[in-house]
């Protein structure tokens, strides 16, 4: 039977174990010693592992690892600081997003995405835009971008839409209808892909979609577990299948749920740890069924 491993970590240390993985999602992290880190995400491409990372308060910083773990070429600094970010490639190359917040230039949460080669290379820009909790996940024709918009007119009344879209604009969107809506800060939104589609996870109050490939059809929202706070940026999400396995960090502990294809939440488990904010962990798929 096959397994789903987490990791908890507060330092994060070279890996030198080859890792094999037919997965996108985040799998491994070999880096050099880092003290608590705010950020942490990792993706295989081929034979190198590449991480977006972030100390505490920190900046946001792309890192290349040979399997093995040996760093390759020089880190890029994404952003000045930012607790929310997302990694995926499509074999070919990297992107990454992550949450700006106001500024001078500009009076509202904004998503920022780059494109970076696998294997090294210049970075592409892409336009940023209003939006906050970017998701990547890769699909069948090429890299998608999951995100909220919040509609704060009345502070009492919050409303989150999530929002489904090719990383560069270029085909159909999908877009939820209004949802409890966290505020800006508290957002928390993971996709993956599965053979039926796309799962899409909003953590604030505990719903799950499933969006067609192709953007047309979806079902949702339904439970996908408990709805009291997460700390934003340590969600994980991995499908099996149609099933899908998701943690986060929940106050004093770390949170796992399955959810089979039906939609239906068949394993919930409270791994109590941490302390108000819990404690992060990785989740990744070990082998190709449960």
């Amino acid at each position: 039977m096959a397994r789903l491993i987490s990791l908890s970590f507060l330092t994060l240390v070279a890996c030198s174990t080859p890792v094999e993985t037919s997965s996108p999602e985040p799998v491994v992290v070999p880096a050099k010693s880092i003290s608590r880190l705010d950020v942490v995400r990792a993706v295989v491409a081929g034979e190198e592992v590449a991480a977006v990372w972030a100390r505490e308060g920190g900046p946001l910083t792309l890192s290349r690892f040979s399997l093995a773990g040996q760093h390759r070429g020089n880190d890029e600094v994404l952003a000045p600081n930012t607790k929310l970010a997302t990694l995926a490639t499509d074999g070919a190359r990297y992107a990454a997003c992550w949450s700006t917040m106001p500024s001078a230039s500009h009076d509202e949460t904004r998503i920022a995405c780059v494109t970076a080669p696998v294997g090294g290379g210049a970075i592409d820009t892409i336009p940023s835009f209003a939006g906050v909790a970017p998701a990547l996940a890769r699909g069948p024709r090429g890299l998608v971008l999951a995100f909220g918009t919040i509609d704060s007119q009345a502070s009492s009344s919050k409303k989150l839409r999530v929002h489904l879209r090719e990383l560069e604009g270029a085909g159909a969107s999908w877009t939820s209808e209004p949802i409890e809506g966290p505020s800006t800060l508290d957002a928390a939104i993971q996709v993956t892909s599965t053979p039926s589609g796309f799962f899409i996870a909003s953590f604030h109050g505990g719903e799950g979609f499933r969006v067609a490939h192709d953007r047309t059809t979806a079902i949702g929202p339904f439970p996908i577990g408990k709805s009291f706070g997460t700390q934003p940026g340590t969600e994980n999400i991995v499908a099996i299948g149609d099933t899908v396995a998701i943690d986060r960090a929940v106050p004093y502990s770390h949170e796992y749920t399955v959810i089979d294809a039906s939609n239906r939440v068949t394993t919930s488990l409270s791994v109590g740890g941490g302390v108000k904010l819990g404690h992060s962990a990785f989740l990744w798929e070990e082998a190709g069924s449960f």
